[in-house]
């Protein structure tokens, strides 16, 4: 009975000198504790395993002192694991290690935005188009047809002549039509016929026109490049007419297709409307 009381007495008094000598100084008592960021951890741990194999050296007391600090190895590298598939970007950090991770943080925001904006402001025009046309636009064409080529200068309504008026018929022979009657509209059965001659800037285009494919046609036959689509769009840029600007422009992207290196239409697609918001913002 006394030697179980003396043996438990021995361990109580040995484990309190235990507890005491945590408090007495040593040679880690000088060191304040160890507080760095994951990142920096993780680098330092990647330049000490650069270091492993060519030099042999003995980390115990490293690992002494980061136990002494309250850190455990074994979590820190658990840590640096789990991590490793995953960008980390600290709201608060001390030197230029994230650079590169702000750098294409940055650039990727600034593509969304220039996408974002792009986007944006193609539906803001299609909104605008759709209701440019719904105000503006009578679909009645049976009641306006007759103005509508008036106004355009390309048709020009053919009078008919009282019988009791003209005294004579037309000796000239009639010129025989292609197609039937439902494949023209400018036939002599509906009242109108193609004079160029009755309006000036129509048959000023013709004439440009004409020249053009004049010339591409000498050239073709020598076997000559010839830029038709730079001369077509210079002689529309030219004209000053607010009525090709729609043609000016599936001109425009006619020659970015025939130019363009990039068979794939999507990517072709984007650049070209990434080029042309690009001339719009300029």
């Amino acid at each position: 009975m006394d030697s179980e009381f003396s043996l438990h007495y021995s361990n109580k008094v040995f484990n309190d000198l235990v507890e005491t000598s945590k408090n007495l100084p040593n040679d880690s008592s000088e060191f304040e504790s160890i507080q760095l960021s994951i990142n920096e951890i993780r680098k330092r741990a990647s330049e000490l395993r650069k270091d492993r194999e060519a030099k042999q050296v003995n980390h115990t007391k490293a690992h002494y002192l980061l136990a002494g600090s309250g850190i455990s190895i074994e979590d820190v590298d658990n840590s640096i694991k789990n991590l490793q598939s995953k960008h980390i970007i600290e709201q608060h950090f001390p030197n230029k290690q994230l650079e590169g991770e702000l750098d294409t943080y940055l650039r990727l925001k600034k593509d969304e935005n220039i996408l974002s904006s792009i986007e944006k402001l193609l539906s803001t025009a299609s909104k605008d188009f759709d209701s440019f046309v719904s105000q503006n636009l009578n679909l009645d064409w049976e009641q306006h047809k007759d103005e509508v080529r008036e106004n355009f200068g390309i048709l020009v309504k053919r009078k008919n002549m009282d019988s009791n008026k003209s005294g004579f018929r037309s000796v000239t022979p009639a010129v025989p039509k292609w197609g039937g009657n439902n494949n023209s509209i400018l036939d002599s059965s509906s009242g109108f016929r193609l004079n160029v001659n009755e309006n000036y800037l129509l048959r000023d285009k013709f004439e440009r026109y004409a020249k053009i494919i004049h010339a591409f046609n000498n050239a073709r036959q020598v076997r000559r490049d010839f830029p038709l689509v730079n001369e077509i769009i210079s002689m529309l840029n030219s004209s000053g007419d607010s009525k090709n600007r729609q043609i000016m422009e599936s001109w425009y992207v006619l020659r970015d297709i025939c130019t363009s290196k990039v068979d794939d239409v999507v990517i072709r697609s984007r650049l070209y409307l990434e080029k042309q918001f690009m001339e719009y913002i300029d």
